[in-house]
């Protein structure tokens, strides 16, 4: 009997440190992807789907003598553009990154802050089509709550944040009153392991002063960790996007000529293009690596349009 408790206690025992490993943010393999908020066209065309970045950790380094992972971005679901950004380690559940170029390790989160605590996290670099900036500065923060919420699969620790001086400019003015209804413009909620609903970078940009990068997933391997479910629907039907490619194969026996004259054909999207003010994305087609520019397409409110190109028309 005791040896059958000893081995129960041990499994729960791995149970939980397997749980706690899920909880990590600094994750061999961990990717996560955005969106992005651009107005005029999210509102006026109805794009709702565009997937600039995506963050994903991959390999080891050392640096100032801290084992660290190395963090990359890549646009676009093209990962012929992947770049270096960062390093990462944690400490407990503190996470550090090393900007490049440095050998200091900066906070990025504490997911083991209390309520009511006050902290200093350093801005990593900032993306966005108009404005790539890797310089870091210091931003104070406030916990205003800590609660376990069930992100996925998994019970994460949460922490709901703002920065000290909105808290300060707000509270002023209403020292008695509900600090979190009050800060809710301004507030918002660091997750375990994930980062902000912004993604992995925007520590600092909560509530009004939000970044317009939305996190859409973030995975691990074949893991989802968090699924945004208002993505859902626009990731499934979205058609036109950058890396999306049709295969073919002309089959000469349809026609009654022999195999010998099978040959494969391809159509795929790479780049952008305005025609008539409307923001599209040029189509190509392949044959025998030969490559021609034949068509742009754009979507607007769940339809799709295709303009020929003049020489192809």
């Amino acid at each position: 009997m005791k040896r059958r408790t000893l081995s129960i206690l041990s499994t729960c025992a791995l149970c939980l440190n397997m749980a706690a490993q899920n909880r990590s943010f600094v994750e061999a393999g961990k990717e996560w992807q955005t969106r992005l908020y651009i107005g005029y066209y999210n509102d006026a065309l109805g794009i709702q789907y565009k997937p600039p970045y995506s963050f994903v950790i991959d390999g080891d380094t050392v640096i100032g003598q801290k084992a660290c992972k190395k963090l990359y971005v890549y646009e676009r679901n093209d990962r012929t553009t992947t770049a270096y950004l960062e390093a990462l380690y944690e400490e407990g559940q503190k996470v550090y990154f090393v900007p490049k170029d440095s050998e200091e390790g900066l906070l990025m989160y504490d997911f083991g802050a209390k309520a009511g605590e006050k902290l200093t996290v350093y801005s990593g670099p900032v993306l966005t089509p108009f404005n790539k900036s890797y310089n870091t500065f210091p931003v104070p923060m406030r916990v205003l709550k800590e609660e376990t919420r069930k992100v996925g699969n998994d019970n994460r620790r949460c922490l709901l944040v703002v920065g000290e001086d909105d808290y300060q400019s707000v509270m002023e003015d209403n020292p008695e009153g509900d600090a979190e209804q009050l800060l809710a413009p301004y507030s918002g909620w660091w997750t375990e392991g994930i980062g902000t609903e912004h993604g992995p970078l925007e520590n600092w940009a909560v509530g009004m002063t939000g970044s317009s990068l939305t996190l859409c997933t973030c995975t691990v391997g074949t893991d989802t960790l968090y699924y945004d479910a208002t993505y859902d629907e626009q990731a499934r039907h979205f058609l036109v996007d950058d890396g999306k490619r049709w295969n073919y194969l002309w089959d000469a026996a349809s026609t009654g000529a022999p195999d010998e004259y099978n040959y494969e054909y391809s159509y795929f999207v790479d780049g952008d293009t305005l025609i008539n003010n409307v923001l599209c994305k040029k189509i190509y087609y392949e044959k025998e690596k030969a490559v021609s520019y034949c068509a742009a397409m754009y979507e607007a409110k769940s339809r799709v349009y295709y303009l020929v190109h003049p020489t192809n028309a």
